[in-house]
């Protein structure tokens, strides 16, 4: 397993090594404290759907996601909503003739 020596600064804040930033594509991580230390695992964005036999559905999110990335999503979400209600509404033009 490889170990690299890391210092809390002052301000509570340290630095994860790059090779270590670099080996997760997340910039979010769980810190867990265990017998001996602190064991520190990358939070992956992982999304679950899910559906009940009475037609609800809902999204899970186990290892949690950022506030500002779900808004995001929402806002996706309800651009694509908009444009295909635009293109099943009939266009109101009058021919002339």
């Amino acid at each position: 397993m490889d170990s690299t020596p890391i210092t809390l600064r002052p301000n509570g804040s340290m630095t994860l090594p790059k090779k270590f930033r670099d080996a997760f594509p997340t910039v979010h991580f769980m810190a867990t404290q265990v017998d001996g230390g602190v064991l520190l695992k990358p939070i992956r964005e992982e999304i679950e759907y899910w559906e009940k036999p009475d037609g609800s559905s809902g999204l899970h999110f186990p290892y949690g996601i950022d506030a500002g990335k779900l808004a995001d999503m929402f806002d996706e979400a309800n651009r694509r909503i908009d444009a295909d209600e635009k293109k099943k509404k009939p266009s109101r033009k009058k021919r002339h003739g």
